[in-house]
């Protein structure tokens, strides 16, 4: 047996988050729109000041 200890490297840097920000939305807003689909309401939704996602429904 082998103690090689493998280890995974993870860079962090402004396009990566800038994607994953990027993907986060896209993937709300389809749960969005799946929501207003199948339960016939209106999503109104804004973005704050903080990042945050916040979601009325009417």
């Amino acid at each position: 047996m082998s103690d090689r200890i493998d280890t995974i490297t993870i860079r962090v840097t402004r396009k990566n988050l800038a994607f994953g920000a990027l993907v986060v939305l896209i993937y709300s807003l389809g749960l969005i729109a799946i929501y207003e689909l199948f339960y016939r309401v209106e999503v109104r939704g804004k973005i704050n000041p903080d990042g945050s996602i916040e979601y009325r429904l009417k």
